[in-house]
């Protein structure tokens, strides 16, 4: 097992900087930008939105060209692995409001994978901007009650809340270029961005070969657009697999 695999093991989350050079950053933040309008929505969160990677062709290129696939492959230890989505979260200057402690693995229309979330970031992002925190060892408490800011699913709803009361959070500010890995289950949180520049993140999630759809679980907007058939594997273009983490 590498020091990563272990931090991972013993948190629920890895910072690794650095992960992502200057260009890619700067190919991504002009990608975001031109795309912006026509990609995201915008909401008391920031500006959102769901599989940019199919529009945006920096960050199309880091989800094929098996880099970042290398990097999930050996914190999660595993041989395989399969992209399962990306996420846009871009809190512009003074705006998107506390996104609330949560986990995940709540908003996943799958069964139970063993699944990873890579959050890239594009922007600086400290404390005042809007980085995530987490609170250690999270990830091994199991499913809790999800957050209201997104439906849950199935049974969610008879799930405990999270206690986070008495619990230590740890802020994880980053660089430009640097990414979190982090358990799909770990509890964690990001508050608004107070400064003046931008905070532009995407959260991508990845997943084990084994990982099947179970749509009734969660609200997803892949639920609605592919009609997936509960116990189906995840399978064509939209979810690339990695062997080895290589293409």
């Amino acid at each position: 097992m590498t020091d990563r695999a272990a931090a991972l093991a013993r948190d629920g989350f890895v910072h690794l900087p650095g992960l992502l050079d200057a260009s890619d950053v700067e190919a991504a933040r002009a990608d975001l930008d031109a795309l912006q309008a026509s990609v995201a929505i915008t909401n008391h969160y920031g500006r959102l939105g769901h599989n940019i990677w199919q529009s945006a062709p920096s960050l199309g290129a880091l989800v094929r060209g098996g880099r970042l696939a290398r990097v999930v492959a050996e914190v999660l230890a595993e041989p395989s692995v399969v992209f399962f989505q990306d996420g846009l979260v871009w809190k512009p200057p003074g705006q998107g409001e506390r996104i609330q402690w949560h986990q995940d693995h709540s908003y996943l229309p799958l069964d139970a994978p063993r699944a990873l979330t890579l959050w890239l970031c594009f922007d600086d992002a400290d404390e005042a901007a809007g980085c995530l925190w987490y609170i250690p060892g999270t990830h091994r408490l199991g499913d809790r009650r999800p957050a209201e800011f997104a439906a849950g699913g199935g049974p969610a709803s008879d799930l405990p809340p999270m206690d986070v009361e008495g619990r230590v959070a740890v802020p994880v500010p980053v660089r430009a270029g640097d990414a979190i890995a982090h358990d799909v289950r770990v509890w964690h949180m990001s508050e608004a961005n107070s400064t003046a520049a931008h905070r532009r993140a995407l959260s991508t999630t990845w997943v084990t070969p084994a990982a099947t759809w179970q749509p009734a679980r969660a609200a997803s907007p892949f639920t609605w657009r592919l009609r997936p058939r509960p116990g189906a594997p995840l399978a064509g273009p939209l979810f690339p697999r990695f062997d080895q983490g290589e293409p």
